[in-house]
């Protein structure tokens, strides 16, 4: 069999479930299988369609087939009122070409070029936010779903007020050293 190596460093990584964890202490990146999609095959759903009537419009609900990822993985609950900022990792391979507006609308992005991290904050745990990310479900503009890799670090659990300063911060941190930051 062959060993799974990091796909951020190349170096060994531990699987729980679907979830690959690098196990090089300057790397640290987590990521979902691509393998995961192969239980749609089976039947299985990460999440399903119901009507809401209400609004006349379809809603997405998680499945137990999502939350047993979550449960395999080893990734706990937060207690509520806990919120994490996170970094994911993105690739660049056509940012240019399906991203090209908004990044030209980016006044942030004063480069016009490619994204190299998302960050952002959420009230689950990181690691169920990337999942969330990774399947489509409750992914905005897409772009963790078409670009991400790996999540490289998170911070938590702080306050509401104290994750929406520290998003800010750490965005702003990593565009000082020259990287291209997409944030909400």
């Amino acid at each position: 069999m062959k060993i799974p190596l990091c796909k951020i460093c190349r170096q060994k990584v531990e699987i729980k479930g679907y979830l690959h964890i690098c196990k090089n202490d300057e790397c640290n990146a987590l990521y979902w299988s691509k393998n995961l999609f192969k239980i749609l095959k089976e039947g299985k759903k990460f999440y399903n369609l119901i009507d809401d009537e209400k609004n006349n419009l379809k809603k997405k609900e998680l499945t137990e087939d999502f939350k047993n990822i979550l449960k395999e993985a080893e990734v706990k609950n937060p207690k509520p009122g806990q919120h994490f900022v996170y970094q994911i990792k993105l690739k660049k391979s056509n940012q240019e070409i399906y991203l090209k507006k908004l990044i030209d609308e980016d006044n942030k992005n004063t480069k016009k070029t490619f994204y190299e991290f998302y960050i952002g904050k959420t009230s689950r745990h990181p690691l169920e936010r990337y999942l969330r990310h990774f399947i489509g479900y409750q992914s905005g503009k897409k772009i963790v779903y078409r670009y991400g890799m790996a999540l490289v670090n998170f911070e938590g659990p702080m306050k509401s007020d104290e994750a929406t300063e520290r998003e800010e911060g750490l965005a702003n941190h990593l565009r000082s050293k020259g990287f291209i930051v997409y944030q909400n």
